[in-house]
């Protein structure tokens, strides 16, 4: 999902379709990935006073992990990007930072997401102080 990217005003939809490919081609050069992995663009929600977010499908999921992997080099540009979590992974994802915040509440510290084989789960980051 690609986010802040503002929409053509034309009511050509197939000019407002190319114009969402090119956006989002030049978001996946930017990203150093081939524009040739980009498969198609749909824009989601009702025209409203906020462009409506973008879902760029890509050939495999290890282009969207690049794409994920080089998505700070675009903070300057106030896009954003985000997975297209299923429900499921949205409810995990819920139950692990819940478990996260009950372990901050009671008195865990150092305490991190991270994910192993694509599963959400809390980590906590063991620091040695060196003397």
């Amino acid at each position: 999902m690609v986010y802040n990217i503002e929409e053509h005003k034309s009511t050509n939809i197939n000019e407002r379709i190319a114009r969402d490919i090119e956006a989002v081609s030049i978001i996946l050069k930017t990203s150093r990935i081939d524009e040739s992995n980009l498969s198609k663009v749909i824009r989601f929600g009702c025209v409203g006073s906020q462009p409506r977010p973008i879902k760029a499908v890509l050939c495999s999921s290890i282009v969207v992990n690049d794409l994920i992997k080089h998505k700070k080099a675009l903070l300057s540009e106030n896009i954003k990007i985000g997975l297209d979590r299923t429900k499921m992974q949205q409810d995990q994802l819920r139950t692990v930072l819940d478990e996260m915040m009950k372990m901050t509440n009671r008195g865990e510290e150092n305490l991190s997401l991270k994910y192993v084989n694509g599963v959400p789960m809390v980590s906590v980051n063991v620091r040695q102080s060196k003397n």
